[in-house]
């Protein structure tokens, strides 16, 4: 069993290859990877008072998810660690629950659309179609990024700048802002006005998934109404055919089931998330993506034991960067 420190090539092609939409956290240099010789594959994980979180299923092909997934789990052990998996899928969680994890928790849903829909259709359409007319009327145009240009670098990571300096409140986030930390894999799309870059839309390839990941979407605060439904749409369109757009795990109004944990525990559990949900604003996500009318799967926190105490709280807490 091996635990070590981020390998940026390694885990690049991990994550293109066999990457779940939150596998883009492990890029984050605080992430930490495991791997079991003789398996494929990966595990990106942190670590806080005694508790490995882990980002999304195991990063490996889907015959070795579950050799992955007890390896992890007996490293863990061997550290006297409990361990947990957050935004674990649908098909790992059923897998996994009762063999490597004792409890899960439908925390929210993971979101996508197919290149070959159109969410401007029909009265369902009518936000976004109007969006959409702003962007045009602001004269907004959105380009590929395809590299070797520095001064077009530098103009997308000052809007980035400029997006993160005008953000307030709490936060939560899984990866940070580094657009061109690691390329592999990835497709930039950029909205100008006048010249002067307004928005930014990176894109991870998920080729397991036959699809494309919403790594980061972001606009200025001089950016129109619209501009990063435009970027989408553009994006969207320069899709292959057959291939998925997905935008990550969005929460939902409440918890949704709750298997394993004990009764105290899940009073604790649905406490907590309420009052994080009304602290960090958890539901806007999920209304913005609402107007792309996309189909949802169910997403789940994953825990090695019957119950949440205060050092696995902490320990998703720092895996999900929240900060007030």
């Amino acid at each position: 069993m091996v635990s070590r420190l981020l390998n940026s090539e390694l885990v690049a092609e991990s994550v293109r290859r066999w990457g779940s939409t939150s596998a883009i956290s492990i890029f984050d240099p605080r992430s930490r990877i495991f791997q079991e010789p003789g398996i494929e594959g990966l595990v990106g994980y942190r670590v806080a008072f005694g508790c490995a979180v882990a980002y999304g299923d195991p990063v490996s092909p889907k015959e070795h998810t579950m050799e992955m997934a007890g390896a992890f789990a007996e490293f863990c052990k061997s550290q006297n660690w409990s361990h947990a998996y957050v935004t674990g899928t649908q098909a790992f969680a059923e897998r996994a629950l009762g063999s490597v994890c004792q409890s899960a928790l439908e925390i929210g849903e993971e979101l996508y659309i197919e290149s070959n829909s159109n969410p401007r259709r029909g009265s369902k359409g009518r936000a976004l179609r109007n969006k959409l007319n702003n962007s045009t009327r602001s004269g907004i145009d959105v380009l590929e990024y395809l590299g070797g240009d520095l001064s077009v670098e530098e103009a997308l990571n000052g809007a980035g700048r400029q997006w993160l300096k005008a953000r307030r409140g709490p936060q939560i986030y899984l990866a940070p802002v580094d657009l061109f930390a690691q390329r592999h894999g990835k497709r930039y799309f950029y909205a100008t006005k006048e010249g002067s870059v307004i928005g930014v839309l990176l894109l991870q390839e998920m080729a397991s998934h036959r699809g494309w990941n919403m790594q980061l979407l972001m606009a200025t605060p001089s950016a129109p109404v619209g501009t990063t439904e435009r970027l989408v749409i553009e994006a969207l369109e320069a899709l292959e055919q057959e291939h998925k757009l997905f935008f990550g795990v969005a929460q939902t109004g409440e918890l949704g089931a709750i298997t394993g944990l004990g009764t105290a525990s899940e009073w604790m559990t649905r406490t907590v998330f309420k009052f994080s949900r009304h602290i960090f604003h958890l539901d806007l996500r999920r209304r913005y993506l609402r107007k792309f009318q996309p189909q949802a799967e169910p997403a789940y926190l994953l825990l090695s034991g019957r119950k949440i105490g205060v050092r696995e709280v902490v320990a998703i807490s720092r895996a999900l960067n929240v900060s007030l």
